[in-house]
């Protein structure tokens, strides 16, 4: 016996429209009117989130769909076979429940023939660990019941229907994953690009987007990053080369004719087992900011952090930015030798010996990055 075949235009319709878009209509629309059915539906049952129910929208809308999921899904019939079936079960209703169970049993008699469904033929794709996937088609009893044709066609479209399923949802967590990471990296005050090979941006954290739209010296033009003076664009592009090719160099660099502007860059290379490297090539990372990094880092922070006191803790932070011993004093309207005083128990605490250490020490602090 010839083994079959799936539909070639179930096949683009899964592997196009249901795989690239993640819209399923064509390919259940295909099923449905191949196994001359009413509706067809791919649903997701989950213990560990809500189901997931896509239809032709034929019978099951949302709104048909509801009390299923609420009450009738409890009392289905079919649950008996399926709770003893293992993937790769198909359910044919015809072997199972007569005219004589159907006109007793209340899922029937309340639920799916009111809509018009009556005849069912439901393929087990996957079973276990509080997860069951089905594939279903069904009918009106006008259209009667499912031959031995139509469950050898479902057993075929089965697989290929799991197959696209576990890529989308693989594809679904990647994004979400891919969501949550560039929302952290939106947490930072320097900025984040990456490149791929040939130096085009493929991801930009908040802080890089503030840096290149605020008309300073870098802005982002058709996914590249561009800079002036010009000259410091063909450097840019340089860097990513060389951090992209095969000796993988880290390149550093000032961006910006003034002082108040300039930034400073590096270009690195992601490391070759990264899962962000296409193949042909290494994708490159840059991480840009100012000469004169502002820090976040609060009083409070450093008095948990290293047991300040209050007015320890405020001096720490005005010192950090950069001003005289002389304008803290002058800031807060205290004498300079009280000012002196509080920085040579503030050293203390922090093991260091210089106000120049303590410039550092705060810049270094993770908070001190955090937008």
């Amino acid at each position: 016996m010839r083994e079959q075949s799936i539909d070639p235009i179930l096949a683009r319709a899964l592997y196009e429209s249901a795989l690239d878009e993640g819209d399923w209509w064509p390919a259940l629309e295909r099923l449905r009117n191949t196994l001359s059915s009413s509706e067809a539906t791919l649903a997701v049952f989950d213990s560990r989130q809500p189901p997931a129910v896509e239809t032709t929208r034929e019978f099951l809308t949302a709104e048909t769909c509801k009390p299923y999921l609420e009450h009738y899904g409890r009392i289905d019939p079919k649950n008996a076979y399926f709770s003893r079936a293992s993937s790769g079960f198909v359910f044919n209703d015809a072997r199972c429940f007569d005219d004589g169970f159907v006109s007793r049993n209340c899922f029937y008699q309340e639920y799916t023939i009111p809509i018009g469904l009556r005849r069912t033929l439901d393929l087990l794709l996957e079973a276990g660990d509080g997860r069951n996937v089905f594939l279903a088609v069904m009918r009106s009893d006008r259209k009667g019941y499912y031959e031995e044709g139509d469950e050898a066609a479902l057993r075929v479209a089965g697989p290929h229907f799991l197959r696209v399923l576990a890529v989308r949802e693989r594809l679904s967590a990647a994004e979400t994953a891919a969501r949550v990471a560039t929302g952290a990296l939106d947490q930072l005050s320097i900025g984040i690009l990456l490149f791929d090979p040939s130096g085009r941006i493929i991801l930009a954290n908040a802080a890089a987007l503030e840096m290149c739209g605020n008309g300073g010296c870098l802005r982002i033009c058709k996914n590249r990053l561009v800079a002036d003076p010009s000259a410091a664009t063909a450097e840019i592009e340089a860097a990513v080369r060389q951090a992209a090719g095969s000796c993988g160099q880290v390149h550093a660099m000032r961006i910006g004719r003034r002082e108040d502007e300039a930034l400073l860059a590096w270009f690195a290379p992601m490391p070759a087992s990264s899962p962000l490297n296409p193949g042909t090539g290494r994708t490159v990372l840059a991480i840009i900011a100012g000469p004169a990094q502002k820090s976040n880092v609060l009083p409070e922070q450093l008095r948990r952090l290293y047991g300040l006191t209050a007015a320890e803790a405020e001096l720490a932070i005005v010192l950090a930015g950069g001003v005289t011993l002389a304008e803290a004093a002058r800031r807060r309207g205290i004498k300079l030798s009280t000012t002196r005083t509080q920085l040579l128990s503030i050293l203390q605490k922090l093991g260091i010996h210089r106000q120049s250490d303590l410039v550092r020490l705060v810049a270094r602090l993770p908070g001190a990055l955090l937008q």
